[in-house]
């Protein structure tokens, strides 16, 4: 009788050969941790960060406090942190949350109109400083995160999303300008010279809101009405305290004559000037760095 032995045991060889696929696949684990451990943070930290102005821009919609909301960047500290606040200017706002950057994190390459901050319009959500922020790791300043921010207040990790606004139609009825100079918005004026003749002055200080110039007017000239609204949404902000971004709105509807808008305080030029054929507005002042359709 042959009775058969039926063996379910591994042999040495067998053994051996585990253990050392088992040190080949921890060998790997440990030497790619650092780098997902890297990859993990620098993810959420920025996912975080989009977050975060989305909810400024949702707030300033939302028209909480009557206010605007914005983001701040600090990196003046370590780590560096974004800073959620209501008001026109986080210098003039209020700190609604504080937020830090993981301590192998730091902000890089902001490129905001100057300046690091980003809030966004009450009416349209756009926003007001676009342009790009970018995040990085900082023993592998190779590893990178770039967020953009486009003029339409979308937010986003491509450049993509911005580009669709080339392709939107644009008109003139409301221009965004950059004015690179300080202005004194105690003692100048925005003058508005209707027809090459008609002045009308408006002093900045009697037009302040939360930090920021507003006005809206309606000046007959030669008997048509003429309505005009122009805003700030970044007043002395930036490098120096020397960027404005302004928004002006001239609807061809309501507006027939011809009409120059200076700052009493730049003698070098003007800010936009209108034409009555509908025409692009122009600019000379040297402080205005661009002018462009929305």
């Amino acid at each position: 009788m042959n009775i058969q032995k039926n063996n379910f045991g591994f042999t040495l060889v067998e053994i051996i050969i585990v253990i050392a696929i088992l040190i080949i696949l921890l060998t790997i684990a440990i030497a790619n941790f650092p780098y997902f451990n890297k990859s993990y943070s620098l993810n959420n930290n920025t996912q975080e960060f989009i977050s975060t102005l989305r909810l400024a821009q949702s707030k300033t919609l939302a028209s909480e406090n009557y206010n605007k909301h914005g983001v701040y960047i600090n990196t003046g500290v370590t780590p560096n942190q974004y800073i959620l606040f209501r008001g026109a200017t986080y210098a003039g706002g209020a700190i609604l949350g504080t937020y830090t950057l993981d301590k192998s994190l730091e902000f890089y390459n902001i490129s905001l109109g100057g300046g690091s901050e980003i809030t966004f319009d009450k009416l349209t959500g756009a926003a007001d400083e676009l342009g790009s922020v970018g995040i990085r790791v900082k023993s592998d300043t190779g590893t990178s995160k770039t967020i953009y921010v486009a003029s339409s207040g979308a937010v986003s990790l491509s450049p993509a999303a911005s580009n669709l606004d080339a392709n939107r139609t644009k008109d003139s009825r409301q221009v965004w300008l950059t004015y690179n100079r300080y202005i004194d918005t105690a003692s100048e004026n925005i003058v508005l010279t209707f027809n090459g003749s008609q002045p009308v002055t408006i002093p900045i200080s009697t037009s302040m809101s939360n930090g920021q110039f507003e006005w809206l007017g309606t000046t007959s000239v030669a008997g048509s009405n003429q309505i005009i609204e122009i805003n700030t949404h970044s007043l002395n902000s930036g490098t120096g305290n020397n960027i404005s971004v302004f928004s002006i709105r001239r609807d061809m509807r309501y507006n027939n004559k011809t009409l120059k808008i200076t700052i009493s305080g730049d003698n070098t030029g003007y800010l936009a000037q209108y034409a009555t054929d509908g025409s692009d507005p122009t600019f000379s002042s040297i402080y205005v760095s661009s002018l462009a359709k929305q």
